[in-house]
């Protein structure tokens, strides 16, 4: 499922995806590790429209082996599991790096082609300032 759709499934469709993800299927496996009654795991992914007590959210999202993030669980917000979203900003992050190195060496490229330029200009500069110096003191070449 993708990430902009969890936020239309309901808690029950949630917890389904935890267990199948990560207990291989089976709500017993998924209630043996987060400590709650099998009946009550089994209430939760059989029926849509419930809301887990506060408790039973807890101890979902204490499970160090489900990982779940609570946000996710709770309201469908973010990623299924802990750290997931930190990984996926860390990725932006990263390829902004790589976008502003790219920008960076363009403008030290351009940087660089500015500074030939301006050394090109500047001894041209000098050599026109001598050709001008000649000039002046020289008579022979103002008349020319």
């Amino acid at each position: 499922m993708k990430k902009e759709d969890w936020t239309k499934t309901t808690i029950s469709q949630r917890v389904r995806f935890i267990i199948d993800e990560k207990f291989e299927k089976s709500p017993s496996d998924f209630a043996t590790a987060t400590g709650i009654k099998k009946t009550t795991v089994f209430y939760i992914v059989n029926n849509e429209n419930v809301y887990p007590k506060a408790d039973t959210l807890q101890l979902m999202v204490n499970c160090k082996q489900a990982n779940i993030n609570p946000a996710w669980l709770i309201i469908g917000e973010g990623l299924p599991y802990r750290g997931e979203e930190d990984n996926t900003e860390i990725m932006k992050l990263k390829e902004q790096v790589k976008e502003m190195e790219v920008e960076i060496s363009r403008y030290t490229k351009k940087g660089m082609d500015v500074m030939v330029d301006n050394e090109r200009l500047r001894i041209e500069n000098t050599e026109l300032k001598r050709l001008l110096e000649t000039i002046k003191v020289d008579p022979k070449m103002r008349s020319a």
